[in-house]
Order: C-alpha cells, then sequence, then structure tokens
C-alpha cells in the first residue's frame, strides 16, 4: 500500500495536513489539546524528511536497532564531504583559471616584445638604422617581468 506522495503541507489551521500538489486533506487533528499544532508541524516534517525512503525500510530499520537518524545523519556527513570537495575543486579550478590568464597575457607580453624587436632587426638588416633604444629597453622589461612571475 503506497502513501500520499511528498511533499506534504500544514493547512491554514496547523491542524491539518494538505497534499501540496492537489490541497486535499490528508489528514486532520482536531482536538483542544494544545499540543496538536506542533504534533502536526512535526509530521509533515518528518514525512518530507523521509521523501524517497520506503516506509518498510524505515520501520525495519527502527525494529534492527538502526534508527533512520544513524542513516539520515551519515547521509548528511556524505553530502558535506561532497560539499567540500566540490569547494575545495572550484577553488583549484579558480586558481588554475587565474595562472592560464596570467601565462597568456606574459605570452602576450613577450609576443609583442620580440615582434618590436624583429621590426628592429628588419630595418638594421636593411642599413637603415639601428635597434632602437625603446625595444631593447621593452625586451628587458618583459624578460624581467616574466623571470618574477616563475
Amino acid at each position: 500500500m503506497s502513501h500520499t506522495k511528498e511533499p506534504w503541507i500544514l493547512g491554514k489551521n496547523s491542524l491539518t495536513v494538505l497534499d501540496k500538489e492537489t490541497g486535499f486533506m490528508i489528514v486532520n487533528a482536531y482536538s483542544n489539546n494544545l499540543n496538536r499544532r506542533e504534533d502536526m508541524k512535526r509530521i509533515v516534517a518528518c514525512v518530507n524528511w523521509c521523501a524517497g525512503n520506503s516506509t518498510e525500510g524505515m520501520l525495519r530499520a527502527v525494529e534492527i536497532g538502526r534508527p533512520y537518524e544513524v542513516e539520515r545523519d551519515k547521509a548528511i556527513e556524505r553530502e558535506l564531504e561532497t560539499t567540500k570537495q566540490r569547494d575545495a575543486f572550484k577553488d583549484a579550478a579558480a586558481f588554475h583559471k587565474s595562472r592560464a590568464d596570467d601565462a597568456e597575457k606574459q605570452r602576450d607580453e613577450l609576443l609583442a616584445a620580440l615582434d618590436a624587436v624583429n621590426v628592429s632587426a628588419v630595418c638594421f638588416a636593411k642599413n637603415e638604422y639601428s635597434i632602437s633604444a625603446d625595444a631593447i629597453s621593452k625586451v628587458e622589461n618583459v624578460i624581467a617581468s616574466a623571470k618574477g612571475r616563475q
């Protein structure tokens, strides 16, 4: 026998439990007992917490002395560990992306400096003029910068 599918919600008066999808009443607890509202909240919380677990499996876990909270706590621990691993992966990925971005910038600076030297070298070879001090300075600065990034 199956039960009403989760999620369940409390009715406006907190004394009824409703199927969230259809709005149909599942349980009511009309009573003068002041604890009823809290009891109904607890029922809804428990049912929604146990979503996806079979009733038979949960009953058997209690019978053999392995209350559901043990399994739930293990699941939470696994979730936390997975979250930590995911966060560590994201941090590592961000670090390596930053390094790759720096390397790409460095490559672009080196190529620009080499291009400036090449232009000067071609002109020098044609005896048009000597290699410019600006091109040499640019190359020296970029090489120093590259060595400092290693």
